[in-house]
Formats: structure tokens, C-alpha cells, sequence
């Protein structure tokens, strides 16, 4: 899972570092850099393998579900299952991705229930119920936990789409 272009201090005290894929100034370029940087990855970790003998699974966390989103909108790539987690559409799900294009994807969102930036917001529940709404197929999971990938989680997740 690649992780974001820009680095930066979560806190004051310079002690947690985060990633970001991008920040509103000059939004539109950005989307297109980091779309080229990730078809690029995608590409060269593939060159000469049929991306259709392998099981490939697209995690997104935070920012990186919207991330995620676009770069499987782009239809450069094929994925098998697409896990978004903790990711948050300011603008809804389909400002992100068609949903249809989830159709022929294990598609699911996973978010912690102690997650501050899930629990902080004025209504969490219509905030899931919107992304369900705008993709039926997503499956929803949460779990007890914060703003982290947990990995007993993860796997639980993987096993549950697997064939």
C-alpha cells in the first residue's frame, strides 16, 4: 500500500507523522500526479504479469480511500477487492467513484467505532447509512478500535470476501 506524496506533523509536540495524497491548493493537478505516480507503481510491480492470473486487493485508509477510489475510477487498473478504511467522502461516496464500477469487486468500508474522526462527526450512523446508500454492494464493517488499520480486523475482512 503505497501512502501518501507529502508528509507532515499531526501534533504540536512533532511526535505522530502522517501522510496526505493532497490538500485543496491546486486540487485537480494533484489528483493527476498522484494517478500517474500510482499507475506508474501499478505498471512496473506488474510488468510482465497478467494482471488477470493474480488476486489483487486495493487497501485505502484515511485519505487514502478516497485515493483508492479514484485510482480504481481511472480504469487503469483491475482489482479483486477494494477495502476502504476509515476513508471519509466529504462529498459522497459517488463524488469519489461510480459505484457501478464496484459491481465485479469485493467492495467494503471498515471503520473503529472509537474512530475520532467517525465518532466526532455530528451524525456518524446517516454518515454510513449515505455511503450504503449511494453503494448498496459495499460491505460495512466495524469493529470496536480507533483511527488505525487493525490487523485481526484486516484479516478477518480478507477472509470474508475470499472465495
Amino acid at each position: 500500500m503505497p501512502e501518501g506524496l507529502s508528509r507532515l506533523y499531526l501534533n504540536g509536540a512533532y511526535d505522530r507523522v502522517g501522510a496526505s495524497w493532497l490538500t485543496r491548493e491546486d486540487r485537480d493537478v494533484e489528483i493527476q500526479d498522484f494517478l500517474a505516480y500510482l499507475n506508474g507503481l501499478y505498471d512496473h510491480i506488474l510488468a510482465g504479469r497478467s494482471p488477470e492470473t493474480l488476486q489483487i486487493n486495493l487497501l485505502g485508509f484515511s485519505q487514502g480511500a478516497a485515493t483508492a477510489c479514484r485510482w480504481l475510477a481511472n480504469e487503469h487498473i483491475r482489482v479483486d477487492r477494494l477495502v476502504l478504511w476509515a476513508g471519509f467522502f466529504p462529498n459522497g461516496f459517488a463524488d469519489m467513484i461510480d459505484p457501478a464500477r464496484l459491481a465485479t469487486v469485493d467492495a467494503h468500508y471498515v471503520y473503529g467505532r472509537q474512530d475520532e474522526y467517525i465518532r466526532d462527526m455530528p451524525d456518524p450512523q446517516a454518515y454510513i447509512d449515505q455511503i450504503q446508500r449511494h453503494a448498496p454492494g459495499l460491505r460495512i464493517t466495524a469493529y470496536e478500535g480507533g483511527h488505525r488499520v487493525e490487523p485481526a480486523v484486516l484479516k478477518e475482512v480478507l477472509r470474508s470476501g475470499s472465495t
